[in-house]
């Protein structure tokens, strides 16, 4: 789906939270963009409102990501959480994204170059809707995606599920069933990571797994999902497991993991992000969500 039109995203706030909006950026900031839950159309009436603000300065005169400027406000009755990104910060980490991808060719681990913080910021400017410098906000998920962000998280998503895998198949071979069952519940997990994100879907956060997955099905055509919605929920749920048939559960749910990432490897590409425009989804009016 295309990005919320401007008249979209202010019919989520009150006027309140608009004119706070407004004031959160002064005139030479690069870009305002919002993020989570309500750049994704997921928000609930409890939801936090997460803010990146790019200034225009001070430059980032280091060669190194160093943790930005973060506020936490409590206005209107909503939770604020803003980010303050220096003119330059998107660069800095599209070079680690990049180098991150190249020590992975060489067989170097890469997260000596590229920690879960600098993906969370990443993955934060690429999931966001720019609510000023729209060009701009363009400019730098394709400057990701050229550095190699989408290939570097779905690579990252495979092999955790498939060291999860392996680490199962060991267990289970020394009898620590109940250990094993939680190593393939793991790698449940990361497989549908991997899918999702081969599809350009990668808002941050456990807790949207499922969301994520539900957002790739409204986006592929009938037929081609390699499991419907309801089973992957039972899936990531653990709604059929039951301890007498536990080694049973850990053939079947190793199989849907295999089914999953087998489906990554037949996508066309070099992973997601696929465009500088992540699909979304239409907030649904007093949804819980």
């Amino acid at each position: 789906m295309a990005e919320p039109k401007g008249e979209e995203l202010a019919a989520r706030f009150n006027d309140a939270e608009l004119e706070f909006l407004s004031r959160l950026a002064d005139n030479e900031s690069r870009a305002v963009l919002l993020a989570g839950s309500y750049a994704r159309g997921w928000e609930h009436s409890h939801s936090d409102i997460d803010v990146s603000i790019v200034l225009g300065a001070p430059s980032v005169d280091t060669a190194t990501i160093t943790e930005v400027r973060h506020r936490l406000v409590y206005h209107n009755g909503k939770r604020w959480d803003i980010e303050y990104w220096p003119n330059g910060f998107v660069e800095l980490l599209a070079s680690a994204v990049a180098r991150a991808n190249a020590s992975v060719e060489a067989g170097i681990d890469p997260t000596s170059i590229l920690g879960g913080y600098e993906v969370g910021r990443a993955l934060r400017l690429y999931d966001s809707v720019a609510l000023t410098g729209a060009e701009y906000a363009a400019d730098c998920k394709a400057l990701l995606h050229r550095a190699g962000l989408g290939r570097l998280v779905v690579g990252t998503a495979v092999e955790a599920a498939e060291a999860a895998l392996d680490a199962a198949l060991g267990l289970g071979s020394y009898g620590d069933i109940r250990t094993a069952t939680l190593a393939v519940a793991g790698a449940l997990e990361h497989s549908v990571d991997a899918y999702a994100a081969a599809h350009g879907v990668v808002t941050p956060g456990s807790k949207w797994r499922f969301r994520r997955y539900e957002s790739v099905a409204r986006m592929v055509c009938a037929g081609e999902l390699p499991m419907e919605v309801e089973t992957c929920w039972r899936w990531l749920s653990l709604a059929d497991l039951d301890g007498a048939t536990a080694d049973q559960w850990i053939n079947d749910a190793t199989e849907a993991c295999q089914i999953l990432l087998s489906a990554v490897s037949e996508i066309d590409g070099d992973g997601a992000p696929v465009t500088a425009n992540p699909p979304r989804d239409v907030a649904r009016p007093g949804a819980e969500k």
